[in-house]
């Protein structure tokens, strides 16, 4: 299933989303998104690749970024990583800030960008991942002790003013965008055109193609064939699929289109990869 406005849904007992991941699969490319939660990417080991609106990071060891709601970001794994990913619902950082979050302040976390000198935020995020490995009521509870520590810290060095009005107004644009990536996630595997996506929601060509480009940094095209993409890497790594079957499910016109686009997103052959992978 292709990625565009992620729902994140809360499957434990804690009021936030805790999670860590090591990469499988390397240089999987995550579709750009966007959700109403506030998402903490902390890098333990290896690297991860961030897009961030229009802007690339390299999160390696120590590194930390906080993506605020609505903003639209991807991620890619170039190597063997240990992440913790904790994913605060924007209902709960209201609750927990009077309502003042997104509406007076955000956080500015970008430790590429500008490193923290406060020692003690990092000690409660590896201490969060310490926990997050222990299934029991006392480590839930010790978790959100460290989450609350946490948040406070982040008030304390990385709270900046916005422009509430601003904020409304992209809102309104990006729900704009979620039926058409929508659209685009139930349609993918069909003939796809920017002219026929266009006049389906009674844009002109021209600024339709300006307006998806604008809000999320790449032509049309190219974003039909990410998630294409995303398709056909499941089935290239799960199955033993033949490659043009794969790429014909998945949309693409022929193989080459396929071979393309796998290429420049993975600089390798799809085959290839294929080949990498089931050596591991």
């Amino acid at each position: 299933m292709a990625i565009n406005h992620e729902i994140i849904k809360n499957v434990s007992n804690l009021p936030v989303k805790i999670f860590s991941f090591s990469a499988k699969n390397l240089d999987k490319y995550i579709p750009k998104h966007w959700h109403q939660n506030t998402e903490l990417l902390y890098c333990i080991k290896g690297s991860l690749k961030v897009w961030e609106n229009k802007a690339e990071y390299l999160l390696e060891e120590g590194d930390l970024i906080v993506i605020n709601p609505n903003q639209i970001h991807s991620t890619q794994s170039p190597e063997k990583n240990h992440i913790l990913v904790i994913q605060f619902p924007l209902t709960f950082l209201k609750q927990v800030s009077r309502g003042e979050y997104n509406r007076l302040w955000l956080f500015s976390v970008n430790t590429l960008k500008n490193k923290l000198e406060d020692k003690t935020l990092f000690s409660s995020l590896d201490k969060i991942d310490e926990l997050n490995n222990t299934n029991s009521i006392q480590a839930d509870l010790e978790s959100m002790v460290e989450v609350y520590h946490l948040l406070s810290e982040l008030l304390r060095f990385t709270k900046v003013g916005v422009d509430n009005e601003q904020i409304r107004r992209n809102d309104k644009k990006l729900d704009n965008l979620t039926e058409v990536i929508s659209y685009i996630n139930e349609n993918y595997q069909s003939t796809l055109y920017l002219e026929n996506v266009s006049n389906h929601f009674n844009f002109s060509a021209n600024y339709f193609s300006r307006y998806f480009k604008e809000y999320l940094g790449v032509g049309f095209t190219d974003y039909v064939n990410t998630i294409r993409l995303d398709d056909a890497f499941k089935k290239l790594i799960h199955s033993n699929q033949n490659l043009l079957s794969i790429a014909m499910d998945a949309g693409f016109v022929n193989y080459r289109n396929f071979y393309n686009a796998f290429v420049r997103t993975y600089q390798m052959s799809p085959r290839k990869y294929r080949d990498l992978y089931q050596k591991k």
